[in-house]
């Protein structure tokens, strides 16, 4: 997974992380902060919900939970998915409000394109496998039309 953060307020510097949830949510206690609920592709549209609070938190930089981070105007964060409940967080570097970004969030997936070559593969065997099915079924039934039709007419 790659974040990337560029700064729209004046000489911002920011700081994006990734932390477990728990001790993101310990860390953001007691302060205001908006967390994602949906998001929407196209037309992209965000929706926030927002958390209210009156605390200040400590400047990002000096937590230690963070499993990825980076700073700067325009930071990357690259960060290796691992098993777990976690949290992105963006902030300024000086912990200060309001934080004012464009982001952008890329991942890539391992082995993407072999397992798509695979799947490829199994479909058009269990169509051919269909097809045969059907072929044979058909064979199977044989039109017997050596067996009188009823005449309907004559009541017999």
């Amino acid at each position: 997974m790659r974040i990337t953060a560029t700064s729209t307020g004046a000489g911002q510097h920011l700081f994006p992380g990734v932390g477990p949830v728990s001790a993101v949510d310990r860390y953001l206690s007691g302060t205001s902060y908006d967390v994602a609920t949906d998001v929407s592709v196209t037309p992209f549209h965000l929706t926030l919900a927002r958390h209210p609070g009156t605390a200040t938190p400590p400047p990002p930089g000096s937590q230690w939970f963070r499993v990825a981070k980076a700073s700067g105007n325009h930071p990357t964060l690259t960060w290796t998915v691992t098993s777990g409940s976690y949290r992105v967080v963006a902030m300024n570097a000086d912990a200060a409000a309001p934080v004012t970004f464009a982001g952008g969030l890329n991942l890539t997936i391992p082995h993407l394109f072999a397992i798509g070559i695979g799947m490829l593969i199994g479909g058009i065997v269990l169509i051919l496998i269909a097809i045969v099915l059907i072929v044979l079924g058909a064979r199977a039934r044989p039109r017997s039309e050596s067996q009188p039709v009823p005449d309907l007419a004559a009541g017999r």
